[in-house]
């Protein structure tokens, strides 16, 4: 009996190791990487509400259409960049959208394992492109141009 003691005490310590809680990984916002949108009309989509400031000649963008919505590579001119790729890797800066919700209508549109803070407002990475995500009235989102590695 006295053997299965280390072994269970063991077990206890690489359980406890295995459900530490994953760091959140926090964005900096600075006016060189993000546009901060706070629609000023609830409009059906976040797409609808940047057409609008496109054809206002206040915005500039472009996307790429994919299963999840309208993702945005070009904000007024700068594009996402690739720094380098490999068939098990991806390194670069793309334009993310962060969200002030989590969940709207019973729908969850982003997690709370990325955000970034814009002033006092906890902003958090939606997992839908732009015309998935929904446009409300006051509500902050950022376009934030970042730094991404991704390993599969």
């Amino acid at each position: 009996m006295k053997k299965l003691v280390p072994i269970a005490a063991l077990a206890v310590v690489f359980l406890a190791a295995g459900c530490a809680k994953t760091p959140v990984k926090t964005t900096v916002i600075d006016d060189e990487t993000a546009v901060i949108i706070v629609p000023e009309a609830a409009c059906e989509t976040l797409e609808d509400y940047l057409a609008l400031l496109k054809d206002e000649g206040k915005l500039t963008y472009e996307g790429e259409k994919g299963d999840y919505g309208l993702f945005i590579t070009s904000v007024n001119g700068k594009e996402n960049e690739v720094i380098s790729s490999s068939p098990s890797s991806s390194e670069g800066y793309a334009w993310t959208v962060y969200i002030d919700f989590t969940v709207h209508g019973g729908v969850i549109y982003a997690g709370d394992g990325e955000t970034c803070v814009y002033g006092d407002t906890t902003l958090y990475k939606a997992s839908y492109g732009v015309s998935a995500l929904p446009c409300i009235e006051n509500g902050t989102y950022a376009l934030v141009y970042e730094h991404y590695e991704y390993s599969w």
